[in-house]
Order: C-alpha cells, then structure tokens, then sequence
C-alpha cells in the first residue's frame, strides 16, 4: 500500500487493491482504534461511524472494518465507567457488526466463566480481526478491573498475543483508569515520556 502511495495511487484505491481487491480483514485497524472510543459525548452509533471512516484508510475487508467498530464500541462502553452486564455489553456491539462477526461476538458470554483455554479454543486468536477482537473482548469481561490479570491472560492465549493483549488492555484502560496501571510497567515502557506527552496533547484536543 505504501509503495502505490508513494508511487501517486490514491490511498482510498490502495487500500481497496490489496489482498487481490478484498482489501485487509486484519486486525490493525481494531488495534489502533481505542482513542475514538474515549471521546466523550458520542453516541454508540456515532462512535460505530467514526471508527468505519478510521479503519478503511488501511483495511477495507468488512471483517477488518467490523473488528474496528467492535472494539471501539467495547472502549467507549468501558470508558463510561458502569459495565453492563456482558450480554449487554455483548448485543450493543454486536448489534452494530454483520451477521458473522455477531456471530463471534454472541459466543463470548458463554466463555466468561470457564477456563482461559476455552477463549483459544473457539477463536483463532491469530492476525485476523474475526479471530482476535472477540477474544480480546472476553478477556476484558472477564477481567474488566485487574489490569496484571487481564494482561497475562491475554499473553496466555498465545496467537497474536501482542494485538489481543494491546486491545483488550485499551478497554480495561477506558475502565479503569491510568492509576490501574502498574507504575512498573509505565516506568518500563520505551520513550515513556514521547509517548505520556503524545497521549496528553490528544487528550487536550477531546471538548
């Protein structure tokens, strides 16, 4: 995509040529998306439509644009601070996919109770975003206020442990809060203080 940009093809056609014209159903458009779930003051249909417009810069495929709508459906829900019950967590978001990826999603609840084994077992937890956005969402249900839990669970799935760890702990963020956050882990991260500087200037341009 990026050499037929370079090379003067528009982005929006770029986007569309790859993969033999299906466009990308991976999850990358999910995994970056959780800031359009923090902004305040929109509705969920509202948050729907602006995570489509962000997920077809790069990923047009419906399964990849869908698990963007997912997951930022997941954080502006967790980020209003009183977590439904998941069914309900579940059918708002669901209600908003296409028949598939409902699908997926409406097999989460049964799994809340059970086993971590039994989410890498019905999803296939890999690059794509049918197989990776639903797991992430259970595992933030299952652990929507435990941050170290949430994340060695979702490391524990194995697959793309880096995206469905990275998704499911923007949720528990939204949730949460950034005092759930181990200082350790803040303390370690790479260029900490570019990126704290980053997430505050986005934080100052939200109304």
């Amino acid at each position: 995509m990026l050499s037929q940009i370079t090379g003067g093809t528009p982005w929006q056609r770029a986007a569309r040529a790859v993969f033999g014209g299906a466009g990308s159903l991976g999850n990358g458009a999910a995994m970056r998306v959780a800031p359009v779930g923090l902004v305040p003051g929109r509705s969920l249909d509202e948050v729907a439509a602006i995570a489509i417009d962000s997920a077809e810069v790069t990923h047009v495929h419906p399964e990849g644009v869908e698990g963007a709508v997912a997951q930022a459906l997941t954080v502006a829900i967790a980020s209003r601070g009183l977590l439904p019950q998941a069914n309900e967590v579940i059918e708002q978001i669901a209600s908003r996919t296409g028949t598939a990826f409902a699908a997926e999603l409406r097999a989460v609840p049964a799994l809340l109770e059970g086993p971590p084994q039994a989410i890498s077992e019905r999803f296939h937890c890999d690059a794509t975003a049918l197989g990776s956005v639903p797991a992430a969402i259970a595992v933030f249900l299952r652990h929507p206020d435990d941050p170290v839990a949430l994340v060695k669970e979702a490391i524990g799935l194995g697959g793309d442990t880096d995206t469905i760890a990275a998704m499911a702990a923007a949720a528990c963020g939204a949730y949460c809060g950034e005092t759930a956050v181990p200082e350790t882990w803040t303390a370690g991260l790479e260029q900490a203080e570019r990126v704290r500087t980053a997430a505050d200037r986005i934080a100052a341009l939200v109304p």
